[in-house]
């Protein structure tokens, strides 16, 4: 480690990487690469490493601790085996050492040990460094308030943060295999930062502003991967059912943003950390690996499959659910999110997995209706608030669409004499899409 540190120069950013598992160690590879190339940079990355003394399943590097092998062998063998680190990667076991003088902080480690790190580093760190977390999760240790867990740092820390989200596989990026992440940053110039320390020909990084969206379907889409799997041990791998959950997932996913935490872009759905992130999870992740075991394997406990599958890496779905779940039950909002509360469920054995279609058979999204609209010219509809059109515009409007007389003016009839059922549009503008969400007693009717 002597040549990294002999380019270390005063006046040089400094960059930190708070956690080393499968993730931080594949982000590692990328960061350390980059960073050769900043000449604005010190060249020597800290990364915080939770010490571990390895086993006899560690061969030669039975009983040496994991950052002296990282220090001197340039690999974690423990949790990205076959893959050698930049030499300019220093494994450091104290957290404040490793944090201290970094101006740019990226964390990675499990959501669920990241309350004692920022206990430990409140006031050691420089007040002028700048965050980013990787961590897919949320913050709920009152079990009736769920938070982000970059405001819960930004909080606790007093620095900026932003995060990177994306359908990203670790040992994949670590293979250098082609794929896309987002990095939200309500600066988009601190986004840039890390992008230029991330981004190589195959890693492509987006650079957006939706913090809060990004942040929500990193950590939402871990408990549709887990139904996944679900289906997947259920039923075997049957593309249509798993399509379904996938779907149904997103809707929640989607509808979980904008009731609890509104204001975000809906279009970040479509980036790499929304539905990039989901397909991918819900194919190859940990969560539905786990999922589809648990399935199959009854008798046995998510702690021992986990120890089983993931050697030493923290399944994150069920936890996720379950703290979902505590918000959703204080909320009184568990039967308007049914995907997300079958998971809980079968989590705790309160469900069995081969009722998990039964649980979502009579989903909310199956009683929306959806049509395109135009926009519409009206003052109301430029504050945002409802607007109601008149009856022979609304069933020319769906006339047009349905081709179907009979749906339109009897649609037209039902919503007009219904004092919830609006249609929202864009002033002087077309809107893309508008929703009709319809009363269940409404339905009949209109299919009579």
């Amino acid at each position: 480690m002597s040549g990294s540190k002999k380019l270390a120069a005063p006046g040089l950013l400094k960059v930190c990487i708070v956690g080393s598992g499968n993730w931080g160690s594949a982000v590692s590879k990328l960061i350390g690469a980059n960073i050769i190339n900043a000449p604005e940079f010190d060249k020597t990355v800290k990364m915080y490493v939770f010490e571990e003394i390895l086993d006899a399943t560690f061969g030669e590097n039975s009983g040496k601790k994991l950052t002296a092998v990282i220090n001197t062998k340039h690999e974690n063998v423990k949790y990205l085996k076959g893959h050698r680190l930049p030499d300019n990667i220093v494994a450091e076991p104290d957290l404040v050492v490793a944090a201290q003088d970094a101006d740019y902080l990226i964390f990675v480690l499990p959501h669920q040990f990241i309350g004692k790190a920022l206990d430990n580093l409140t006031g050691k760190i420089k007040p002028s460094a700048v965050g980013m977390s990787l961590v897919k999760g949320l913050y709920n240790p009152e079990k009736t308030n769920i938070r982000l867990l970059s405001t819960v740092i930004t909080d606790k820390l007093k620095i900026p943060m932003g995060v990177l989200m994306g359908a990203n596989v670790a040992n994949e990026v670590a293979d250098g295999l082609f794929c896309e992440t987002t990095i939200a940053f309500k600066e988009l110039k601190q986004g840039q930062i890390f992008k230029k320390l991330m981004q190589t020909p195959d890693f492509r990084i987006t650079v957006i502003k939706d913090v809060t969206n990004a942040e929500l379907c990193g950590a939402l889409k871990n408990i549709v991967a887990f139904a996944a799997g679900v289906s997947d041990g259920v039923f075997g791998e049957k593309t249509n059912t798993k399509a379904a959950i996938i779907r149904l997932g997103l809707m929640e996913m989607m509808k979980f943003a904008e009731q609890f935490f509104p204001g975000g872009t809906p279009e970040t759905f479509l980036q790499s950390c929304g539905i990039g992130d989901l397909v991918t999870s819900c194919f190859g992740g940990r969560n539905r690996k786990v999922g589809e075991a648990f399935a199959a394997s009854p008798a046995k406990t998510l702690d021992d499959l986990s120890k089983e599958m993931l050697g030493g890496q923290q399944l994150q779905g069920a936890r996720t659910a379950e703290e979902v779940n505590y918000f959703l039950s204080h909320k009184g909002k568990e039967k308007d999110f049914p995907l997300f509360t079958a998971v809980h469920q079968i989590c705790k054995k309160e469900m069995a997995p081969n009722k998990l279609i039964d649980a979502i058979r009579q989903h909310p999204e199956h009683h929306h209706f959806r049509v395109s609209v135009h926009g519409f010219n009206d003052e109301r509809s430029a504050a945002g608030k409802p607007v109601f059109i008149y009856k022979n515009l609304l069933q020319r409007l769906i006339t047009t669409i349905v081709t179907c007389s009979h749906l339109a003016t009897t649609l037209a009839k039902h919503l007009l004499g219904w004092e919830e059922g609006i249609l929202y549009f864009g002033a002087n503008e077309p809107l893309g899409q508008g929703i009709v969400s319809l009363h269940p007693d409404m339905v009949d009717a209109i299919n009579s």
